[in-house]
């Protein structure tokens, strides 16, 4: 596997460094760079390939956790592949532990080879009712292929070949039924701290994915008991980064949890642990503390040095941002540029906040320049990532300044928990939101059957969507169809062009009712249903039949692109004629 990163000619230390000051993609280096020799390591105890991989991801991951431990920082080589030892022995260990001279290993080793009596061998696993009911709690496809492989003793080719799917797929499956039915079964219980930290830190990512959703019931039973792991982790800066992730949440989404003890907790969390996405937070609500000249006093004199003495260059950058939207708020405009310009010097494009404030300076200076508010503007930053088939949005900060105009296309079609496009749903099938009362329907080339939940509407198009535009006329287009109630937004109709993006949108909300077309675009590369390559840009027109006449910019562009995520600057500019 070839590096993707820029990261290949540094040294394991120096990467290693980059990890524990918050840098990702260092370590996604590291993994690329020892994952052959890890794999490796583990297969020597498993005996079974994908067991090993199994134990290498294990492994990583410990590593991760226990990375600030390393002492020579130059042995990561060795030390991580010790660690795969550890996983890979501790997964025998408990094999054998629940069920006794058997196990998955063995079973599938024996089927695989065709070597031995296999019935024989699949018995026990037929009699253990506990097993049996934890597979039958998998998944349709993935309990199939698990019964097929392990209680009938068919092998995997065997059972490609039965469903017609790629030998891949199969392993695929029986590599997901593994992992699931060592979570439900017990067998990865005792793993040791490792194990436990991994959990912990697993879940925490979960608690954070509750900002996707819009309803947060359940959201404190499941934020106490994550509260009590946290605290009974070991001292380190896995722990307080997790405190403070943790703590965070709960000062935002639960009523009562707010205070300035509370505060004060996070803040020192965030400290020991160097979190800067929570250290913008706690910046955030100590200057909300301020108004008008003594805000922008404060931020100026008192957080930005703070900040730069302890190394927050991203906080930072957060900083500089509101700071200047502030200035331009009192009508400093040229001070509030050039704050805006510090940001994009001091952050990489990586980063949603050099796209916010790319689109912030478009805007403010054009306001200098013509002397005059628009009727309209938007400026802001926005993150577009592919996960497990879905397009999720994640946005950046921005802002908006005169009449509410639903501009924002990617924003208008993310109401259902983010999720702007889902490659898995068929024509007529469609997804609730976690609220429940937003749904999306999905339309594609001939008629399309809303779900049943009675707000869904029942929609006909004709087959294969066709869509004209100024900048083109684009065949076998796929339409969502959004209707609930997200902040105001009732209704989007969205018409998506694959290696295009958005084509078309109709959308209703806040009083209004606006027609968006792609107006022109330039597509650079990317075969994705938004296409994903720097300097893709899409300009959009508004149609206009209210009686009033505007004139309209309204433009998209990524800044930034990497691994099936992407960095959008974001403006509009929206002026009464």
């Amino acid at each position: 596997m070839q590096t993707m990163n820029g990261y290949k000619d540094k040294s394991d230390g120096i990467l290693v460094e980059m990890t524990l000051l918050g840098n990702n993609k260092a370590f996604e280096e590291l993994v690329i760079r020892y994952e052959g020799k890890v794999k490796g390591t583990a297969y020597k105890f498993t005996k079974n390939r994908f067991s090993a991989e199994d134990a290498s991801q294990d492994a990583f991951v410990c590593a991760w956790v226990k990375l600030d431990s390393l002492k020579d920082r130059s042995k990561f080589g060795s030390w991580v592949c010790s660690i795969a030892k550890n996983c890979a022995l501790s997964l025998v260990r408990h094999y054998s532990h629940v069920y006794g001279d058997i196990s998955f290993e063995t079973l599938e080793n024996a089927v695989l080879s065709g070597s031995g009596n296999n019935a024989d061998i699949a018995e026990p696993y037929r009699q253990d009712t506990e097993l049996c009911e934890a597979v039958e709690a998998l998944s349709e496809k993935i309990r199939e292929t698990v019964k097929l492989h392990y209680f009938e003793e068919m092998s995997v080719e065997d059972i490609a070949k039965k469903k017609n799917i790629p030998i891949g797929t199969v392993k695929w499956r029986l590599a997901q039924g593994r992992k699931r039915l060592r979570k439900e079964y017990g067998v990865m219980e005792n793993n040791g701290n490792c194990t436990m930290v991994q959990k912990v830190m697993d879940q925490v990512e979960q608690l954070k994915r509750w900002n996707l959703k819009k309803d947060k019931t359940g959201f404190e039973s499941v934020y106490r008991q994550l509260l009590k792991k946290v605290e009974a982790m070991e001292e380190s800066k896995q722990k307080y980064y997790a405190m403070a992730e943790v703590l965070a949440r709960g000062y935002w989404w639960i009523s009562g949890e707010r205070s300035d003890e509370m505060l004060s907790s996070i803040k020192i969390s965030a400290e020991k642990s160097f979190n800067e996405d929570i250290m913008m937070f706690i910046i955030c609500a100590e200057w909300s503390k301020y108004k008008d000249s003594d805000r922008i006093k404060y931020m100026e004199e008192v957080q930005a040095p703070y900040l730069i003495q302890n190394g927050f260059k991203k906080a930072l950058g957060y900083l500089y941002f509101w700071l200047a939207y502030e200035c331009c708020e009192k009508n400093l405009l040229e001070k509030g540029i050039g704050y805006f310009k510090k940001v994009t010097d001091s952050l990489p494009k990586s980063d949603g906040l050099y796209a916010a404030a790319l689109a912030a300076i478009r805007a403010e200076e054009k306001i200098f320049d013509e002397g005059i508010p628009p009727y309209s503007c938007r400026a802001r930053g926005e993150t577009l990532e592919y996960i497990g088939g879905r397009l999720i949005l994640d946005l950046s900060p921005g802002f908006g300044r005169g009449e509410a105009v639903n501009s924002d296309v990617f924003s208008n079609c993310a109401c259902c928990d983010s999720i702007i496009y889902d490659e898995k749903i068929k024509a007529g099938d469609g997804f609730t939101a976690n609220d429940e009362n937003i749904r999306l329907i999905q339309l594609k080339e001939g008629k399309a059957i809303a779900p049943s939940e009675e707000k869904a509407r029942v929609i006909c198009k004709s087959k294969g969507v066709r869509v004209e535009t100024p900048s083109g006329v684009y065949e076998n287009c796929t339409c969502y169809i959004f209707e609930g109630d997200y902040y105001g937004l009732k209704y989007c109709e969205t018409y998506f062009c694959r290696k295009v993006g958005i084509v078309k949108q109709i959308v209703e909300g806040n009083g209004k009712r606006e027609e968006w077309l792609l107006y022109k675009c330039r597509i650079n590369g990317g075969d994705e249903i938004i296409p994903f390559s720097e300097g893709n840009r899409w300009e959009y027109c508004l149609v206009q039949d209210n009686g009033k006449r505007f004139e309209t910019e309204n433009v998209f562009e990524i800044v930034h692109s990497d691994s099936g995520r992407a960095v959008i600057s974001s403006y509009c500019c929206i002026r009464e004629i």
